[in-house]
C-alpha cells in the first residue's frame, strides 16, 4: 500500500525531501537509522527525510459515516488523495522522543447541526512516537490524541496508550481496525472511538466504520523553517500552512475555521510523553478471550459467540480479528471500559454469510500494552474458532 502521493509540481525545497523519501521506502525505512542526520532544513535536529518517512508511516486509516454529504470531503475523494500537513519535531515535554501534529484541510465544514458550517475546515490529531530499534525508521507509535470542536464547549480530547507499536499506521501496515481515528459526519471533528464521537457535542456528532479514504501526508517544517507555506500546490490556492489568517479552504473569506498555524503551534495538542501514572490503572489484570455456546469446543452457524475484554485502565478496548487462510473475514470491536474497568461482555453473531463452514484463526489487539501492568502483550493469538454446519 502506497501512503504517498506525489500531485501537481511541488517546489523544490519539497520535491528534493520527496525523492529521498521514495528511495528510503523502495531499500527499506531501516537503511537510515533515526539518529543519523543527513539533511535537516527546519533545524529541529531531525533528519528532514526520516521525519518524511515517520509522517507517512504512521497516519492512520481515517474513517467517515455513510451521512457524508455529498462534497462534504472536498477536494478528497476515492480517486483523489486529501491534503495533510504535519508537523514534526522533538517532543517538547521528552526530546528523546517524536510529537507529530497532522492537520487535516478540507473545503468546508457542512455543518449538521446547529448551522454551524463554514468554508474551510482544518481538523488536527497528534501522535508520539519513541524509540524502537525493533521498528523501520527507529520509532514505534507511543500515544494518541485527539481533540474533537477544539476551543469551543463541545471540546472533546481522546488519548490512547500505543504500546510502541511498529505497525500502527496505515502505510506500516496497521490493521483499519486498530490503527484508526473517526471523523464526525459532515463535521470532521476527530475522535479516537465509534463511541465517543456519537456520545460527542452533546450527542449531535456521529461516526461509523463506513468508508475511508486516501490522503497524502507533507511536512511543513518550523514555523522559523518552513518548508512548506503557500499552498497554492497541495490543493489550495491563497491559503497558508505558517498564516495568521483563518483557514477558508480557497473559498470566500467569511470563514470561522481555525488557523493551520494554531493547531501545530499548541503543546497542549500533543499526544503524551510519558506512561500514565499507577494511580490510574484499575486493580485487575488485562485479558480478552471469547467464549462458545455452552464453552463447546465449536460454534454452529446462527449461533453467537461471547468477546470479553477486563481493562487495566478506565477507557480500554480489545479488537478480536477472526482470519481464515491469512485473510481476515471479520471484526468486533469491544466497548471502550468505563471508569471502574469492568469486563465488556458482547455477543457476535456467526453467520453463514461471513462464516463459511471452517476454521477461523482468531487474534485480539489489545489497547494497554503489557510495559504498564498489562498481562497479555498488546496483540495476542487465541484458539482458533471452529464453524460447523
Amino acid at each position: 500500500m502506497t501512503a504517498l502521493h506525489v500531485r501537481g509540481k511541488l517546489p523544490a525545497r519539497v520535491f528534493a525531501p520527496l525523492i529521498a523519501l521514495l528511495a528510503l521506502l523502495s531499500v527499506g525505512a531501516t537503511a537510515v537509522p533515526a539518529t543519523a542526520v543527513v539533511a535537516d532544513v527546519d533545524g529541529d535536529g531531525l533528519d528532514d527525510t526520516v521525519e518524511d518517512m515517520l509522517a507517512t508511516r504512521f497516519f492512520p486509516w481515517v474513517w467517515f459515516d455513510s451521512g457524508e454529504d455529498a462534497g462534504c470531503t472536498d477536494p478528497t475523494s476515492q480517486a483523489n488523495p486529501g491534503t495533510v500537513l504535519a508537523r514534526v519535531h522533538p517532543h517538547p515535554a521528552d526530546p528523546g522522543k517524536v510529537a507529530i501534529v497532522y492537520a487535516m484541510l478540507y473545503r468546508r465544514d457542512c455543518g449538521d447541526w446547529f448551522g454551524g458550517g463554514h468554508s474551510g475546515d482544518v481538523e488536527a490529531f497528534s501522535l508520539t512516537l519513541a524509540p524502537n530499534a525493533a521498528c523501520p525508521g527507529g520509532y514505534g507509535a507511543f500515544a494518541l490524541k485527539t481533540t474533537a470542536h477544539e476551543g469551543t464547549i463541545f471540546e472533546h480530547v481522546d488519548e490512547r496508550m500505543l504500546g510502541n507499536s511498529c505497525d500502527w499506521g496505515r502505510a506500516a501496515g496497521g490493521s483499519p481496525q486498530v490503527a484508526r481515528v473517526y471523523a464526525a459526519e459532515n463535521k470532521h471533528a476527530l475522535y479516537a472511538s465509534d463511541a465517543s464521537c456519537d456520545a460527542g457535542a452533546l450527542g449531535n456528532d456521529n461516526c461509523s466504520q463506513s468508508f475511508t479514504l486516501p490522503f497524502t501526508v507533507f511536512n511543513v517544517g518550523e514555523d522559523n523553517a518552513r518548508r512548506i507555506d503557500e499552498l497554492s500546490a497541495y490543493q489550495f490556492p491563497g491559503e497558508y500552512a505558517w498564516s495568521d489568517v483563518p483557514f477558508s479552504g480557497s473559498l470566500d473569506r467569511g470563514s470561522n475555521a481555525q488557523t493551520v498555524r494554531r493547531k501545530f503551534t499548541q503543546d497542549r495538542l500533543l499526544a503524551r510523553a510519558i506512561e500514565p501514572p499507577p494511580s490510574t490503572r484499575c486493580d485487575q489484570p488485562a485479558v480478552a478471550w471469547y467464549q462458545n455456546p455452552g464453552n463447546a469446543p465449536v460454534v454452529r452457524l446462527g449461533q453467537q459467540i461471547l468477546v470479553i475484554a477486563a481493562g487495566v485502565m478506565p477507557g480500554e478496548n480489545a479488537t478480536f480479528t477472526f482470519s481464515r487462510d491469512g485473510t481476515q473475514v471479520a471484526s468486533h470491536t469491544t466497548r471502550w471500559a468505563n471508569d471502574n474497568c469492568v469486563i465488556n461482555q458482547e455477543y457476535k453473531l456467526i453467520d453463514a454469510a461471513t462464516f463459511p463452514v471452517g476454521t477461523y484463526q482468531v487474534r485480539v489487539y489489545y489497547q494497554e500494552p503489557s510495559s504498564v501492568g498489562g498481562s497479555v502483550p498488546r496483540q495476542a493469538s487465541l484458539p482458533d474458532l471452529v464453524v460447523v454446519a
